[in-house]
């Protein structure tokens, strides 16, 4: 990084910090709070937390921290779909254990899920009327329809679940593919 990031600027100035999953935070940098790393880590064998006992007090309490969910150990589309759903569990879970138990000024997390679940599922719907539920090539039928509709359950699924504990002036939420999608909230 050629500059301080901003929870280390906070931290310098004696700012409690928690970083969650931000992207290309590997390996975590020493702050006053917690970090734990995000995009990049190479897995839970890593020293991916700051401070590093923390991964082993999370793992005790919520059990194995999911870093990202990964289609080749999944069985299929559908075996991803579940594992992706795992993963917003269970960042969740640590997100809430963390706002819960810990003191902060500044709370980051990155909830990454529909980015990664686009990357695979941009082009499949999911019949449950086929007998045993198929994944169905549907790229003919893109024109947008429903997208706006996910990411906004979506965004109000995990805002609401923060939002009743409260403790923060505001939210942001920024959509990576439009610019112009700011959510700001408090």
């Amino acid at each position: 990084r050629k500059s301080p990031s901003l929870w280390k600027i906070l931290s310098d100035t004696g700012k409690r910090v928690i970083v969650v999953n931000v992207p290309f935070t590997f390996p975590p940098e020493k702050v006053n709070g917690l970090l734990i790393s995000g995009l990049d880590t190479p897995s839970t064998e890593s020293n991916f937390t700051y401070p590093p006992s923390l991964y082993e007090e999370i793992k005790r309490a919520l059990g194995e921290y999911v870093i990202m969910a990964q289609y080749k150990q999944s069985k299929g589309l559908q075996g991803y779909a579940s594992a992706i759903f795992h993963m917003i569990e269970n960042r969740a879970a640590t997100v809430k254990y963390l706002l819960n138990n810990y003191s902060w000024d500044f709370f980051m997390v990155v909830f990454s899920a529909t980015d990664i679940a686009q990357h695979t599922f941009w082009k499949y719907t999911y019949n449950k009327n086929s007998g045993k539920g198929t994944w169905e090539d549907r790229t003919i039928n893109i024109p947008g329809r429903g997208r706006g509709n996910i990411l906004s359950a979506f965004l109000d699924t995990i805002h609401g679940a923060f939002n009743s504990i409260g403790g923060y002036a505001f939210t942001l939420m920024v959509h990576p593919d439009n610019p112009d999608a700011v959510f700001i909230g408090g």
